[in-house]
């Protein structure tokens, strides 16, 4: 575990965590590779949030109600993993049924390298649309699991 500066390479949104499994199971961003893990996500259990991984500068505009857009200071981030520790063999990211009870933060969905050599980040339009989306739902804060990565 590492406490990383945000604002410098990324920013994080943290949203509760049963609204952030809500837009991972549905597979908003479906066309961004969420769907394979292709956004990188921290989950703290401690603090019942998901913290999903966005370009410099997303603060400046963020506006989801119930989520904040962490831009300056600290967050802790834990050391990534190759296999995805919160899945089952062949099981996707998205799937509802891939639930996570690891009482330490964890990466339900690692980072990814693209082949420039950056990490790919959360898309926060379609971000936004996925909360918004998800909010909308009645069964988004009542899932069961949901709030574990």
């Amino acid at each position: 575990m590492a406490l990383l500066p945000t604002g410098r390479r990324w920013e994080a949104v943290r949203v509760p965590g049963r609204l952030g499994q809500a837009v991972i199971a549905r597979g908003f961003a479906r066309s961004m590779g969420i769907e394979v893990g292709g956004w990188p996500v921290i989950c703290d259990p401690a603090e019942g949030t998901l913290s999903f991984l966005v370009p410099v500068g997303t603060g400046a505009t963020w506006a989801v109600p119930g989520t904040v857009c962490l831009s300056d200071g600290p967050v802790p981030v834990p050391a990534p993993t190759v296999d995805g520790p919160c899945m089952a063999e062949g099981q996707p990211v998205a799937d509802s049924t891939a639930r996570c009870d690891l009482p330490v933060p964890h990466w339900p969905q690692p980072p990814l390298v693209a082949l420039a050599g950056d990490v790919v980040l959360t898309d926060p339009v379609l971000l936004a649309q996925g909360l918004q989306s998800a909010a909308a739902q009645p069964d988004a804060t009542t899932a069961r699991g949901a709030g574990r990565g």
